[in-house]
């Protein structure tokens, strides 16, 4: 996802809201969701480019 998000085809916010939405439909925190997605992001931006 991080590589989605340094191409431009996902905001960080996407991922944040989609991740923190899939981990309270697995019943933890939604928060704790959007922070591991953020760190994620934050820390990932090395992975490359994303083929078009």
């Amino acid at each position: 996802m991080a590589r989605l998000v340094c191409a431009g085809r996902l905001s960080a916010t996407e991922v944040s809201e989609t991740i923190g939405a899939a981990i309270e439909a697995a019943g933890k925190a939604r928060a704790e969701g959007e922070k591991v997605a953020a760190w994620a992001v934050a820390r990932r931006a090395d992975t490359g480019e994303v083929r078009r």
